[in-house]
C-alpha cells in the first residue's frame, strides 16, 4: 500500500512515541499538513509547541455541541470521538479508564466535555481522575 502524503509529512518531522501519535491526531489531511507547515511549523523553539499552537487554532475554530460529541461517542467509539474532539492522542488504556470512571459514576461525558470547553489547554485525563 502506498504511503499517504500525511504519513510522509509526519515521518519527515522525525517525531517519536507519544509526540508522533499526537501529530497523527492533529494532522489528518493534506490540508492540515499544509496549514500546519505554513502557519505554525518553526514558530517556536520546539516542535511540540508548534503542534500545541496548531491544536489551539483548530479548537478555537470548532463549535461542536455536547450532543454531537455524545453522538460521536456512540457512533464511532469513545477513542475516535475523544481524539477528534479533544485533538489529543489517547491510548487504549486511557480510554478504558475513562469508560470505567463513567461506569462507576466518578465522572460523566458531559463533565469531561464541559471541563474541556472551559479550559481546552488542560489535560482531559486530569479531569477524568
Amino acid at each position: 500500500m502506498p504511503v499517504s502524503f500525511v504519513d510522509k509529512f509526519i515521518d519527515s518531522l522525525e517525531l517519536k512515541g507519544e509526540l508522533k501519535g499526537f501529530a497523527k491526531v492533529l494532522l489528518r489531511t493534506q490540508d492540515d499538513c499544509i496549514e500546519f507547515y505554513i502557519k505554525h511549523f518553526g514558530n517556536n523553539h520546539y516542535i511540540i509547541n508548534d503542534l500545541l499552537d496548531y491544536r489551539k487554532s483548530k479548537i478555537d475554530m470548532s463549535n461542536l455541541s455536547f450532543d454531537k460529541f455524545a453522538e460521536m461517542c456512540n457512533n464511532i467509539g469513545m477513542k475516535e470521538a475523544f481524539e477528534n474532539v479533544f485533538l489529543y492522542h489517547f491510548s487504549t488504556q486511557a480510554i478504558k479508564l475513562v469508560e470505567f470512571m463513567i461506569l462507576t459514576d466518578k465522572t460523566s461525558l458531559e463533565e469531561i466535555y464541559s471541563s474541556f470547553v472551559r479550559n481546552p489547554d488542560e489535560n482531559v485525563m486530569k479531569n477524568v481522575l
